[in-house]
């Protein structure tokens, strides 16, 4: 699968480059770079609320929400999320900003799915009550992925050894320990 997407990117970013129009596979990549980033498992096709699963240390299951967006340096500054599930059994929605020259990732942004559901709750825009933010108002309820996961890299990188230790050998090293630090660090999404 990831080689198809890998070969859709730039075919997708072509076409926004000559139609100025999305070709309509941004929420799977999202998707995709969500799941390879962060270890997550995907859900299974059309499940209802959620889209991917973070199983904690603990065996727990933690389900998001991924929403993908492809966002550009000329981007309307008011753009919206597609529509967020409602009512939902989830623990966290997930924004996977995209560079739309490329589809690469550009920011991820997390917040818990109670925030979300209750600034959608709030009275006010017929756009919310259809369950949809504008990434600005998103990013209020959030928390920054990308400076969350420097941190954990960080963290292993000084709990671990030098900038000589490559994470493949953090396994050999702790005992799980690793994970579980990087499992704190990143523990909210």
């Amino acid at each position: 699968m990831r080689e198809i997407l890998t070969a859709i990117k730039p075919l997708a970013a072509e076409y926004y480059r000559l139609t100025g129009k999305p070709l309509g596979v941004t929420g799977e990549v999202a998707e995709t770079i969500a799941v390879d980033v962060l270890g997550l498992e995907l859900a299974p096709p059309r499940t209802a609320a959620y889209d991917a699963i973070r199983r904690t240390l603990d065996g727990s299951e933690k389900r998001i929400q991924i929403k993908g967006r492809a966002f550009g340096a000329d981007a309307n500054p008011g753009q919206r999320l597609g529509r967020i599930k409602q009512p939902a059994a989830c623990y966290t929605v997930l924004l996977v900003l995209l560079d739309n020259a490329a589809l690469d990732l550009r920011e991820m942004w997390t917040a818990p799915y109670a925030a979300v559901a209750e600034r959608l709750a709030k009275p006010g825009f017929k756009v919310r009550e259809r369950g949809s933010l504008s990434v600005p108002e998103f990013k209020r309820l959030a928390v920054d992925m990308g400076n969350r996961l420097r941190s954990a890299f960080t963290a292993c990188i000084a709990f671990f050894g030098g900038p000589g230790e490559s994470p493949s050998t953090w396994g050999r090293m702790g005992g799980g320990a690793e994970t579980q630090l990087v499992d704190d660090v990143v523990g909210s999404c």
